[in-house]
């Protein structure tokens, strides 16, 4: 949704700022950086492995993203971090971190 609305800006501007309609442009600006915002995911990459670093006792062997079904919301995250490694018991652990909401779930296959 923010890559459709910065590509729109180019028109947008091209329309309003030279006919003087420097409100309607500002109210534009304000929807795009508002999208942005919103679309920004409430749990980092960084603060997902700190998460799962503190949670469970494991040293990480892999990791990476895994794309998850949700309803239709663009600016609802459509991927989930992962983790894989072991613990202390050499047992192999897989995690999955939901960035939205920082629900760690462990995977089991």
């Amino acid at each position: 949704m923010p890559i459709v609305l910065s590509g729109l800006h180019v028109i947008v501007y091209h329309q309003l700022v030279p006919n003087k309609r420097l409100t309607s442009y500002f109210i534009y600006i304000g929807i795009i950086i508002l999208s942005v915002c919103l679309s920004l995911p409430s749990l980092t990459y960084k603060q997902a492995t700190e998460k799962v670093l503190n949670n469970h006792t494991m040293t990480i062997v892999d990791t990476g993203t895994v794309p998850v079904e949700s309803s239709w919301n663009p600016f609802a995250p459509n991927r989930a971090y992962y983790f894989k490694g072991k613990n202390a018991s050499s047992e192999e652990i897989t995690l999955m971190v939901a960035p939205a909401t920082g629900k760690v779930l462990e995977i089991n296959y």
